[in-house]
């Protein structure tokens, strides 16, 4: 670690500030995973669900987040795991 006897290598003194800013990362993420004022999802922000026009049948539906643009029965049509109230309910 000690060259010439009195000073310490470069090398060391990057590994720590390293190693410090990792564990000041891990305690920032652990706080903010705690902490009741992050971010709320758009749902509850806007007070509920958006009504929205499904891309494959055109029939509103609400939306339970910002990407979803396609009602579940047309997932379900789209996943072959749909069943016959699902066919007629996208009809």
């Amino acid at each position: 670690m000690r060259r010439d006897g009195d000073r310490c290598d470069w090398r060391w003194y990057l590994l720590v500030l390293a190693v410090l800013a990792a564990l000041w990362t891990i305690l920032a993420w652990a706080l903010y995973l705690t902490d009741d004022r992050k971010p709320k999802p758009l749902v509850k922000v806007a007070g509920g669900p958006a009504i929205r026009t499904c891309l494959n049948c055109g029939k509103p539906f609400e939306s339970d987040w910002i990407g979803n643009r396609i009602c579940t029965p047309c997932i379900r049509i789209a996943n072959k795991s749909a069943t016959n109230e699902d066919l007629a309910e996208a009809s």
